[in-house]
């Protein structure tokens, strides 16, 4: 929870911690990979990338795309048409137009889940680029009021 709020020196140490437990988990690789290529530390991905190959080589084209679109490798970071990343891949590639239209799309999909997405468009660096769109942000009101109502419901949990 601590990365979607961009709370980044929390999130690092529980990756840390995590992956002390649990070594090999997919999800702590990729997040702690995302993490580090959000904080422009790319040299600290290769570990990351050389334990995903041994556990699932599919996930390491995720992050090598990523890793591409934050060096600015455009060719590169779109050779595999990865779906759960695009809407990174645009924004750090500054294709406002690709980006923007795909996060309403991917974001529509899951409207029947009631699911916010405010704390990450607001506060993860990758959208910086797009925040002033118009389009952006009427996504984050919606967002943020469905943050508001599952507050109201729920109570302070992330969704």
């Amino acid at each position: 929870m601590h990365m979607s709020h961009g709370d980044y020196e929390p999130a690092e140490d529980d990756f840390r911690k995590g992956l002390e437990i649990e070594p090999n988990t997919v999800s702590l690789l990729m997040d702690y990979s995302y993490l580090l290529i959000t904080l422009k530390r790319y040299e600290e991905v290769e570990p990351f990338l050389a334990r995903l190959n041994q556990i699932n080589k599919r996930y390491v084209l995720a992050i090598n795309s990523l890793l591409s679109a934050a060096k600015g490798d455009k060719e590169k970071a779109l050779q595999h048409n990865i779906t759960y990343i695009k809407t990174r891949l645009y924004a750090l590639l500054d294709m406002k137009e690709e980006a923007i239209t795909y996060l309403k799309e991917r974001l529509g999909s899951i409207d029947i889940y009631n699911y916010s997405w405010y704390f990450r468009l607001t506060k993860d660096p990758i959208y910086d680029n797009i925040r002033d769109d118009p389009r952006f942000q009427e996504l984050v009101k919606i967002h943020k009021r469905r943050y508001e109502e599952n507050l109201r419901k729920y109570g302070d949990i992330d969704i």
